[in-house]
C-alpha cells in the first residue's frame, strides 16, 4: 500500500484487524510512502492513532528513496498511543519511521505492545525508528516503548526493539509491566536521550516483568538532568529473569542546583520470593555530573532480595564531579536488605567524587555476611571521609567506612587478587581515554588494570570486538582506545 500524499485527519477510528486469506496464506501487507518525499499521517485519537487489532504481517516502512520518509503523530493534547499492538497481533514491524505524540498515560505509551488473547503479541519488530515527543507542538509523552500485558498466559514473547532514537519522555524510555508477561525479548542498539529538564522520576529502560531469556545490550543513554527529589536512572530492574544487561554505555547524567534525587546507572530490585536474575556485563557507566549539589551517585546497585541473583563482570563505573553536604556515592554497591546471590569480578570501581562531608565509596556491601557474597579480581579506587577507609561494610543504608583490609576479612572474605587505593594514588588520565566526558575506553597506560583479570567461562570478549579473556583477560569494560506509572512502580521507592 502506497501513501501518495499526506494523510492529516485521520481518526483512528477503525483498527486494522486480522486479515482475511484466500490460498495458502501466510500472506505480508507493507505500507510505506512513495513518490520520493516524506508524507505525514496525522490525527488525534485519544486511545490509538493506528490499531493493530490481532493483525499479522504488517510492516510499516518509512524507508524511501529519501531516507525515513514516513512521520506518524498522535495529536491528540494528553493520551494516546501511535501505534498499538494487541490480541495477538504477530510478526509486524514498524520500522525506518518517526513516531511522534504526546501520550501522557502512564499505562501506554507511543509504541504499545498491549494485552493478548490467547498467544499474546509475538515476533514483532520495532526497528530503525525516531520515537520521541512532538516537534510541531508541545507534548511530552511519558513512555515512548512500551510491553504492557496483564496477562501471564498469554504473553508478549520474542519481540524486538533495535536501532531506534528514543528521545524525551516523563517517565520510561523502554517499560515492560510489573507482572512476568514479557517473554524473550531482544532491546539493543537504541539510542535513548533527553534534551531537557523533567518533572518526576525518569528511567532508559524500567524492566518490571520479564521471563524468559532477555537481553538488552549496546544501548547508548545519555543527556538525563535530575531536579528537586527526581531521580534519574539508566536501568531500573524489577522481577526480570534471565536477562542480561550488556555493553550498554550510561553517561551524561547532569543535575539542576537544589537537586536532592538519587543519579544511578543500573539498579536491580529483583523481586520477595521470586527467582530475578540478572547478569550486568561489559557496560560503561560514567556519572560525573558538572553542578556541585546533595546528591547520592550511585554507578551499579544490587537492591534485590534474598533468592534474587545478581551478576557483574568487566563493567567500568566512574563517579566524578563535587559533592556537598552529607550524600555519600559508589561506584558499585549491594544495598541493604539485599541477602542475593552476589557475585562481582573483573570491575573497575573507580570514584573520583569529592567534597561534601560524606565518603565516596569505590564498593559497598550494606548487607554484609547475608547471602552470597562473592568478589574478586576488580580495581577499586575510592575516597573516604577518612581518606583510606573508601570502602562500605555494614549494615547501614548510608554506609559504614572501613578500609580495603577490612573489607577484604569480610566476612566472607572477598577481593583476595584485588587492586585498591585512595582515588588521589591514581591517574585518571592514565587509565581512560576521556572519564570526564564518558569514553571508558582504557588506554595503553592503563597498566594497573590491564591483563589482571581472572577468565570468565561464557565470556570471550571484553566489551567490544578485542577478545583477550583466555589467559589474562583485563578488567573492565574495554575497547581500549584503539579502535512504572504505579503499574510500574519498584518495591524500594
Amino acid at each position: 500500500l502506497n501513501i501518495t500524499s499526506d494523510l492529516l485527519a485521520e481518526t483512528g477510528t477503525h483498527p486494522l484487524n486480522q486479515l482475511a486469506e484466500d490460498g495458502v496464506g501466510g500472506y505480508t501487507v507493507t505500507i510505506q510512502p512513495s513518490g520520493g518525499a516524506t508524507r505525514t499521517i496525522s490525527g488525534s485519537n485519544t486511545t490509538v492513532l493506528i490499531n493493530l487489532n490481532g493483525a499479522d504481517r504488517v510492516t510499516f516502512d518509512g524507508l524511501n528513496t529519501g531516507g525515513n520518509a514516513l512521520l506518524v503523530r498522535n495529536t491528540s493534547a494528553t493520551t494516546g498511543a501511535v501505534f498499538q499492538l494487541t490480541n495477538d497481533a504477530s510478526n509486524n514491524q514498524i520500522r525506518n519511521s518517526t513516531i511522534e505524540g504526546g501520550n501522557t498515560n502512564t499505562s501506554s505509551a507511543l509504541v504499545l505492545i498491549a494485552a493478548g488473547t490467547t498467544t499474546g503479541n509475538d515476533n514483532n519488530t520495532i526497528s530503525g525508528n525516531v520515537i520521541r515527543a512532538r516537534t510541531d507542538a508541545v507534548g511530552v509523552p511519558a513512555n515512548l516503548v512500551a510491553s504492557l500485558n496483564g496477562s501471564t498466559t498469554a504473553l508478549n514473547s520474542n519481540n524486538v526493539v533495535s536501532g531506534n532514537q528514543l528521545a524525551n519522555f516523563t517517565a520510561n524510555g523502554f517499560a515492560t509491566s510489573a507482572g512476568a508477561t514479557s517473554n524473550n525479548w531482544t532491546v539493543t542498539n537504541n539510542d535513548v536521550s533527553q534534551n531537557a529538564t523533567r518533572a518526576g522520576t525518569v528511567f532508559a529502560f524500567n524492566t518490571g516483568g520479564m521471563t524468559g531469556t532477555n537481553l538488552i545490550s549496546q544501548n547508548l543513554i545519555h543527556g538525563f538532568i535530575s531536579s528537586g527529589t527526581n531521580a534519574i536512572l539508566g536501568f531500573l530492574v524489577g522481577n526480570s529473569l534471565n536477562l542480561t544487561i550488556s555493553r550498554n554505555r550510561i553517561y551524561d547524567f547532569q543535575t539542576t542546583a537544589g537537586a536532592t534525587g538519587v543519579i544511578e546507572g543500573i539498579e536491580f530490585d529483583g523481586a520477595s520470593g521470586g527467582a530475578a536474575n540478572i547478569t550486568v556485563v561489559n557496560n560503561m557507566v560514567t556519572l560525573a555530573p558538572t553542578l556541585a549539589t546533595a546528591q547520592s551517585v550511585i554507578g551499579i546497585q544490587d537492591f534485590g532480595f534474598g533468592g534474587n541473583t545478581f551478576t557483574a563482570n568487566y563493567n567500568s563505573v566512574f563517579i566524578g564531579g563535587t559533592a556537598t553536604g552529607a550524600s555519600p556515592s559508589w561506584a558499585i554497591k549491594r544495598g541493604d536488605l539485599a541477602p542475593t546471590t552476589y557475585t562481582a569480578r573483573n570491575n573497575i570501581a573507580f570514584n573520583n567524587r569529592t567534597g561534601g562531608t560524606s565518603s565516596h565509596f569505590a564498593g559497598g556491601d550494606d548487607s554484609a555476611n547475608t547471602g552470597t557474597f562473592v568478589s574478586n579480581f576488580n580495581f577499586f579506587a575510592g575516597t573516604g571521609a577518612t581518606a583510606a577507609n573508601f570502602m562500605d561494610y555494614g549494615t547501614a543504608s548510608t554506609g559504614t567506612p572501613v578500609s580495603f583490609a577490612a573489607w577484604m576479612a569480610g566476612p566472607p572474605t572477598r577481593d583476595a587478587n584485588s587492586i585498591a587505593g585512595i582515588a588521589s594514588s591514581f591517574t585518571v588520565s592514565d587509565i581512560f581515554v576521556d572519564a570526564a566526558n564518558g569514553d571508558l575506553h582504557l588506554k595503553p597506560t592503563a597498566t594497573v588494570v590491564i591483563g589482571l583479570g581472572t577468565p570468565i567461562a561464557g565470556v570471550t570478549t571484553d566489551f567490544d570486538n578485542d577478545s583477550r579473556s583466555a589467559t589474562a583477560p583485563t578488567i573492565g569494560a574495554d575497547e581500549r582506545s584503539e579502535e512504572h506509572t504505579s503499574e510500574l512502580q519498584s518495591h524500594h521507592d
